[in-house]
């Protein structure tokens, strides 16, 4: 949010439910379907038609975004993938532009990702500032004369074990 509310760039967030696909492989969905794995010869048989169609799809929208800025607008000599008549909307940082794209081979537009789970920290964090307890700009709060540092730790000292303790013999 913060990026996209200082205006320095465009923001699109997408993201890929964890039962988007059975593939088995060690690489996050999202590199998978960015980097074309679905069509490399040693994996093209695990995938689907469907997840091979969306990964041209995700490869299309990340190579438009890489031209241009915009996943949306593509460049003049790439070929058109199937599946992106949908458009991918921009995140913005006020009410209502939490909008990101969801990863499954409908490329559905959605809004509120993990709200619901995120909504206890969002809500505390702004109180928590608006009743001054804790604010960006204010020092830590200390006692005068000590120091923010832990009290240091006194050295130990280290007792070997006698000989008939030792776990191995000799």
């Amino acid at each position: 949010k913060r990026w996209a509310g200082s205006g320095r760039g465009n923001v699109f967030m997408y993201h890929v439910p964890d039962a988007s696909s059975s593939s088995s492989s060690e690489l996050l969905l999202d590199v998978q379907y960015v980097f074309g794995l679905p069509f490399h010869p040693h994996y093209e048989n695990r995938y689907t038609l469907e997840e091979k169609t969306l990964s041209l799809a995700i490869m299309q929208y990340l190579a438009n975004f890489v031209k241009s800025g915009n996943p949306n607008h593509p460049y003049k000599f790439s070929r058109k993938a199937p599946g992106l008549e949908s458009p991918w909307p921009m995140f913005r940082a006020g009410n209502g532009g939490d909008n990101y794209k969801e990863f499954t081979p409908a490329l559905k537009n959605r809004k509120g990702l993990k709200e619901a789970e995120c909504s206890f920290w969002s809500d505390y964090v702004k109180a928590l500032q608006a009743s001054g307890g804790c604010g960006k700009d204010q020092p830590i709060a200390r006692e005068a004369g000590k120091p923010l540092a832990a009290e240091p730790v006194p050295e130990t000292t280290q007792i070997k074990p006698s000989e008939e303790k030792v776990a191995y013999s000799k």
